[in-house]
């Protein structure tokens, strides 16, 4: 007993989780505490009297037969047996075995590159098969893998870990692709749905795409998700109805005002912008009594003819103003574009007071 070396051997499994590499090794903790490996061989050895190599179940110790160990004194550690040929850090697990008798030890159990065997072995023979292999991996060009079988696997070298991630890359750009695609066809198919539920919503965002922020944001909203909201779609068709009731109004007989010339009419629109200096200025649109349209800047006496009553209701002037009938004397310049539409400088207006 004095020759008998006292020590403690375990089955590791290592899984590289990048180019999915394997390899499955025994591993001795000697007395002075370094690690060394059992090299598996089909040849009598020439262990230390007293030696013995095996794993431990239920609580017993169960040695390996005699002609297959033999005992490799180069030390290693964890950290060296975890690097991957590609480069990688695998996953180190130690096997633990559940004896389950009623279970068959086959080929599952004994080509097994997993930690966790429940056969009638106990965890004795799980990955036997890949003892002494060294690094291996399950490839093949077109990216399939089949159960990992001594015949169906092949030595991970650097080369063939990088054409694995190549191919795991690819599969997985594919897979994203298809998920994409589906999606897409999902979008379309709902927006069909919704469309025939809707009628002239989607031809009008459509056609007023970039009219202004809320009917683009709309759009974008229905490109992404094939839908609306119901209060969304109320709103375009709020918006379609004012412009048909525009449509049919009756155009003004005569064209805008050109000239120095006196007119009125009812504020429609103020609108805040920047001014001269950096700074604000309002514009006003005012309905002529003809029906045309005339834009000018608003007069400081419109603020102080209004500001008082907008005090007193609590709420901006500029808000108060519209709706006001107004008697405008300005120099107007026709548009261009539209003659019933015409711009006014150095203007002078006055609220006229409702009798």
């Amino acid at each position: 007993m004095e020759n008998q070396e006292v020590t403690t051997q375990q089955r590791w499994s290592f899984n590289c989780p990048q180019c999915k590499a394997f390899k499955v090794v025994d591993l001795v903790q000697r007395a002075d505490g370094s690690l060394t490996h059992f090299r598996h061989v089909t040849k009598v050895n020439d262990l230390p009297a007293g030696v013995e190599v095996g794993t431990v179940v239920g609580g017993q110790f169960r040695p390996f037969p005699r002609q297959f160990q033999t005992l490799d004194t180069t030390p290693t550690t964890i950290a060296a047996e975890r690097r991957c040929p590609c480069g990688g850090v695998a996953d180190a697990t130690v096997v633990t075995g559940t004896l389950k008798r009623e279970s068959v030890c086959d080929s599952a159990c004994t080509h097994a590159h997993g930690d966790d065997c429940e056969c009638a072995c106990g965890g004795q023979n799980h990955g036997i098969g890949w003892l002494g292999l060294g690094w291996r991996i399950v490839f093949r060009p077109d990216g399939s893998r089949k159960h990992a079988r001594t015949d169906t696997a092949v030595e991970a070298t650097p080369e063939v870990c990088k054409a694995a991630l190549a191919v795991k890359a690819e599969k997985a750009r594919e897979r994203r692709e298809r998920k994409a695609q589906a999606e897409r066809e999902a979008i379309y198919e709902q927006r069909k749905i919704w469309s025939l539920e809707n009628p002239g919503v989607e031809q009008y965002l459509a056609d007023h795409y970039m009219d202004n922020p809320f009917l683009t944001s709309l759009q974008d909203q229905l490109d992404r998700w094939g839908n609306l909201s119901t209060r969304q779609a109320d709103a375009v068709r709020r918006n379609m109805e004012r412009e048909d009731r525009a449509a049919v109004e009756t155009q003004p007989e005569t064209a805008a005002p050109e000239g120095r010339v006196t007119v009125s009419g009812e504020v429609v629109k103020v609108k805040e912008q920047d001014g001269y200096m950096g700074g604000q200025e309002y514009k006003l649109i005012v309905k002529l009594d003809d029906g045309n349209r005339v834009w000018a800047t608003c007069p400081n006496n419109l603020y102080r003819a209004v500001n008082p009553e907008a005090c007193r209701r609590d709420e901006h002037w500029t808000v108060t103003l519209v709706g006001k009938r107004v008697k405008l004397t300005a120099t107007f310049i026709r548009s261009d574009r539209d003659e019933h539409f015409s711009f006014g400088k150095r203007p002078v207006a006055e609220v006229i007071k409702e009798s």
